[in-house]
């Protein structure tokens, strides 16, 4: 496909009909021969190709999934803009975040900063933070997840370095109120997977 886009980039006086046309009949049987090598792995390793390539998840399918009081949460990142999709058995709510990957980054590494020792020590953790990192993922969706016991986060990227047994629901009256803070695994159990499809398979 390359060489063949290389050839088509050239002016017409040195573009070669015949390297064309070779590159197109090759094109097309390397197609061939590669949409019948993924039939064959799906038909000979089914359980294999769907993890390979899982596409996409049903609401349906989530909803059947979840049980009473427990909900799935994925994240949409992006450069300018960010999403979180909640999933419970009533159904899917979509909230814009007020982050973006840039900023959404930043704060994770101000997060667990407080894990890597200093001359010996350890930092203080900062509850304003982990406060802020709620407010700027879960906080949109915090009335979706009030009756919910058990929390499922579907993380990647820089997500997947973000404990969220460690956010509080509420910035805290004192700095190092850690016995009062409001931890959100005191409201819920949270586990983590990789992806929609990852849960089903579980």
């Amino acid at each position: 496909r390359m060489a063949l886009a290389a050839e088509r980039a050239k002016t017409n006086d040195l573009r070669d009909a015949k390297r064309e046309l070779a590159l197109s009949v090759a094109l097309e049987a390397a197609t061939s021969r590669a949409d019948a090598a993924s039939a064959k792995l799906h038909a000979d390793f089914p359980a294999y190709a769907t993890m390979a390539d899982p596409g996409a998840v049903s609401l349906d399918a989530m909803k059947r999934a979840l049980h009473p009081r427990e909900a799935f949460a994925g994240f949409v990142i992006g450069v300018h803009s960010a999403y979180v999709l909640l999933v419970t058995t009533e159904g899917l709510t979509v909230k814009p975040l007020q982050t973006n990957a840039d900023d959404l980054s930043a704060d994770i590494a101000d997060l667990r900063s407080a894990f890597v020792p200093k001359l010996g020590k350890l930092p203080d953790f900062s509850l304003a933070n982990a406060a802020t990192l709620y407010n700027e993922t879960l906080g949109p969706v915090s009335p979706q997840l009030a009756n919910v016991d058990h929390l499922v986060v579907a993380t990647s990227g820089e997500l997947a370095s973000l404990p969220f047994s460690l956010l509080v629901t509420a910035a805290p009256a004192r700095a190092n109120d850690y016995v009062g803070a409001a931890w959100l695994i005191r409201k819920a159990a949270v586990s983590s997977t990789p992806s929609a499809r990852a849960f089903l398979a579980l």
